[in-house]
């Protein structure tokens, strides 16, 4: 195997199957491959499959070397982007929340720059955990009446995605969302090629449930700022409550082993035996609510992938 691409896709096609040890070998010779061709995007792209790499391998001071070589060597493209987020990330591992806050938002300005949606919508999922360790920080911004247009014109397609009547009622509506997903993560483990497919219509059907929690609990669309980035949201009035369904529906798409709650959270919504947060928490529901056995064919929940080792 001589050629760039051959020894990336195989190093990342082993430390998809666990093989670290083997990962490493054709990720350092895919590096090695670049880095004689001169072609910067293609060895960041290596390196940052490294840095993961070990990462997850439990040699953090190893991937940071290695994302910091590659911010100190400011590749034109969007892999220096996710050389920031994976930093920001092992910062944060660190408890340096102030600097891993700077790092994400130097992500967030290279994902824009080079239009990359789905890696943007990664960072800001990263980004939403330090939230409840900065709450003081935490801005909104209200939404502009276009934006809001834009809002009921994606509901109203997400209707027509699910073949739904327009009048009915939210926990139906929801109902039919998370039988949705559940479909669609079947497909994706079947077809991986269907996932890009998903994403696509993620956004529409991401607005449709939060436009749910407006007609049901009355909740309201906004913008959470935190520094530089804002990322799109439905929170209950006192803000206690929060769901980010852009990045739920992302993430669920994106990891179809992951356990749709949907469903399961709007009925805890529902249940007026359900504890609720303080005011001005902020507290991500969809990262609280999860089963402790996941439905069949999923491994893990969100809530549980947040939780400390």
């Amino acid at each position: 195997m001589g050629n760039w691409k051959t020894l990336h896709d195989e190093g990342y096609s082993r430390a998809s199957q666990g093989d670290m040890k083997a990962a490493e070998d054709f990720l350092m010779r895919a590096i090695e491959e670049a880095r004689k061709s001169g072609r910067s995007e293609e060895m960041a792209n290596s390196q940052n499959c490294l840095a993961v790499v070990y990462k997850q391998d439990g040699r953090g001071d190893e991937a940071r070397t290695l994302f910091e070589s590659i911010i100190e060597a400011q590749p034109p493209c969007g892999e220096l982007g996710s050389a920031y987020s994976g930093l920001a990330e092992l910062m944060c591992e660190k408890q340096m929340y102030s600097k891993a806050l700077k790092l994400f938002d130097q992500a967030v300005e290279n994902f824009i720059q080079y239009r990359l949606g789905l890696d943007l919508h990664f960072a800001e999922c990263s980004l939403l955990q330090l939230i409840p360790l900065m709450l003081n920080r935490v801005k909104e911004r209200e939404l502009e009446e276009a934006e809001l247009l834009e809002i009921n014109d994606a509901v109203d397609q997400g209707f027509r995605v699910l073949g739904l009547d327009s009048n009915l009622e939210p926990q139906k509506v929801v109902e039919a969302l998370d039988h949705y997903v559940d479909k669609a993560q079947d497909e994706i483990v079947g077809n991986v090629d269907s996932q890009s497919r998903f994403h696509e219509t993620g956004e529409v059907l991401a607005l449709l449930w939060g436009q749910q929690l407006v007609k049901r609990f009355g909740w309201q669309w906004t913008y959470v700022r935190l520094s530089k980035a804002e990322v799109l949201a439905v929170a209950s009035p006192d803000r206690s409550q929060i769901v980010y369904p852009l990045h739920f529906l992302c993430e669920c798409f994106e990891d179809p082993e992951l356990d749709c709650t949907i469903k399961l959270a709007f009925e805890m919504l529902c249940d007026e035996d359900s504890p609720e947060g303080e005011a001005n928490e902020y507290e991500n529901i969809m990262e609280s609510v999860f089963r402790i056995v996941p439905k069949e064919g999923r491994t893990r929940s969100l809530a549980a992938a947040r939780l400390p080792e």
